[in-house]
């Protein structure tokens, strides 16, 4: 089997009813990604090789949210305060987006940038053996007001 390692951006449905949407590689899921499971509750967040890993929010079918903060091979290992940090996606007009926490309106905390781009993009990187294909880039990490 000859691995492609291009990331692309995919939507699967599946036959009992779940779905993911996002980034796929080799056919796991990888980077960011929406995870619906076919009991209404749903995972929003960053994957590494279909592991849940990174920064994420698991939600209830009616929206609560059950778990939120840091994983690391499927498992919470850092969890906020939602009275502190509170997880929140904000669309911007130019087409950016932000999934993360916010405080006192600014991103403070863990959480994903993406930048809209306005075509497919392909990137080589020789020296780690891989081709990424994109139409968004991403800044993943910890935010301090904003930066």
């Amino acid at each position: 089997m000859i691995k492609s390692n291009k990331l692309d951006y995919t939507k699967i449905d599946y036959s009992d009813g779940g779905s993911y949407e996002g980034g796929m590689l080799n056919d796991d899921k990888q980077g960011f990604g929406i995870l619906k499971f076919p009991d209404g509750k749903k995972y929003i967040g960053s994957f590494n090789k279909n592991i849940i890993d990174g920064v994420g929010v698991f939600y209830e079918k009616n929206g609560t949210v059950l778990l939120t903060g840091r994983f690391s091979n499927n498992v919470l290992v850092q969890s906020y305060q939602v009275s502190d940090y509170t997880m929140y996606t904000i669309n911007y007009p130019t087409g950016g987006k932000y999934v993360g926490q916010l405080l006192n309106g600014k991103r403070n905390g863990e959480g994903v940038y993406f930048f809209h781009i306005n075509k497919k993009e392909e990137v080589h990187m020789p020296h780690m053996g891989l081709t990424y294909n994109y139409t968004e880039a991403s800044l993943d990490g910890t935010w301090k007001d904003n930066q």
